[in-house]
């Protein structure tokens, strides 16, 4: 039998690292079809807090200034990509309604 000499705090670290990085992937993956439906009309009321976290994503990626700078070695990409895959998962919880509507009135 094998033991496993990781520490305790990676183990149990390791299954939610995924799982923001699968719902950054989600959150990306339905931003577009959401939007299209919102300024169709074909989606209503306007998720005000998706678009907020849209824009603010947007804004961090833009904006020159960010926590770590960029001309950092990897350090300065790392805070962009563990702040946007924060921010995305956020925004896959704020497309919750949308979801379901979706769900129900596919294409």
């Amino acid at each position: 039998m094998t033991r496993n000499t990781s520490p305790k705090w990676k183990r149990l670290l390791a299954p939610r690292r995924w799982r923001l990085l699968w719902l950054a992937g989600k959150a990306l993956k339905l931003l577009v079809p959401m939007w299209r439906d919102c300024l169709l009309g074909r989606y209503r009321p306007l998720p005000w807090k998706a678009l907020i976290l849209s824009l603010v994503i947007v804004g961090y990626l833009l904006c020159p200034f960010d926590l770590i700078p960029d001309v950092i070695p990897l350090w300065g990409l790392v805070d962009d990509v563990v702040i946007c895959g924060w921010l995305l998962s956020r925004l896959y919880d704020a497309m919750q309604p949308w979801r379901e509507w979706h769900a129900l009135h596919p294409k």
